[in-house]
């Protein structure tokens, strides 16, 4: 067993890990020693425990546990070999391994989730910007979830933007994928209203949870937040009293986050006369 990696597992490289590995275990057919192992008895018999007689099958097994055991250990940095410490055969450290890195890799993929939904322009240059979204994207297809260009079971048709110098390049990527670029009419507001209109409705949803919780304007952004997460779950008069969420994405959305949050938003904006009153909550 004398198959070296390019890379010993440490705390940044899991999947590029499992990726050199899993062949040469696959190569040997030692996925019964990892998964489900299925382990010889090491007596046969009482009298054989009596005796110390071991069963030929269990030394057959062990040996070649123990030979996996140890090239397993060579391919860990010496961070991740310490967190397998006390496991004597192989599959102990496959699933400290991939239980370790499991929950590693899910909250770091909700971070990289993060950072991508709030990276905006902030001064840089359309090339600087883009670049950003590509290495987050990037990261994000290395712990296991990729960005998906059909997120929502459509392509993008067209993208709407001003005639800014940091625009006019991306025109001819757009064009290639064949995407539209609408430019907004100069001197013109009126395009931007539904925009506009949406933003009142969001801070406005988003003051009311706020006076309502006695909270102070330092959480606007908490607040705002979910006015957004209800109004995608609640019935719109725009889609016909669907929800938007379920238009989007053409599935009912998850309510056991939202379940309190939705009960006191239905009080405090109920269908009466002082619904939006304090005292009438």
């Amino acid at each position: 067993f004398l198959q070296s990696i390019a890379e010993k597992l440490d705390d940044s490289n899991y999947l590029y890990w499992r990726q050199q590995i899993e062949p040469v275990i696959k190569s040997h057919k030692l996925q019964r020693f990892l998964v489900n192992p299925q382990i010889p008895p090491r007596y046969l018999t009482d009298a054989d425990r009596d005796s110390d007689i071991v069963n030929p099958a269990y030394e057959t097994w062990e040996v070649q546990d123990q030979m996996l055991l140890t090239w397993l250990q060579s391919t860990l940095s010496k961070s991740i070999l310490s967190r397998v410490i006390g496991s004597v055969h192989s599959y102990q450290v496959w699933d400290k391994v991939h239980e370790y890195f499991h929950t590693q890799t899910k909250a770091r993929a909700r971070q990289l989730c993060t950072d991508l939904c709030s990276t905006t322009l902030d001064g840089k240059s359309m090339h600087d910007f883009l670049t950003q979204i590509k290495n987050i994207a990037d990261e994000l297809a290395g712990v296991g979830s990729p960005v998906s260009l059909e997120n929502s079971n459509t392509n993008i048709k067209s993208v709407q933007s001003d005639w800014g110098g940091e625009y006019r390049a991306f025109t001819s990527f757009l064009a290639t994928d064949g995407i539209e670029h609408r430019l907004i009419c100069p001197h013109t507001h009126h395009q931007n209203g539904v925009v506009e209109r949406k933003h009142r409705h969001i801070v406005e949803i988003g003051l009311t949870l706020l006076h309502h919780a006695s909270l102070p304007l330092q959480f606007w952004d908490f607040s705002f937040t979910i006015a957004v997460y209800l109004i995608n779950r609640l019935p719109s008069a725009a889609f016909n009293f669907d929800v938007p969420f379920t238009v989007l994405f053409n599935k009912s959305p998850t309510l056991r986050f939202s379940l309190h949050i939705i009960c006191i938003y239905y009080i405090s904006r109920g269908y009466i006369h002082f619904g939006l009153v304090f005292w009438a909550t």
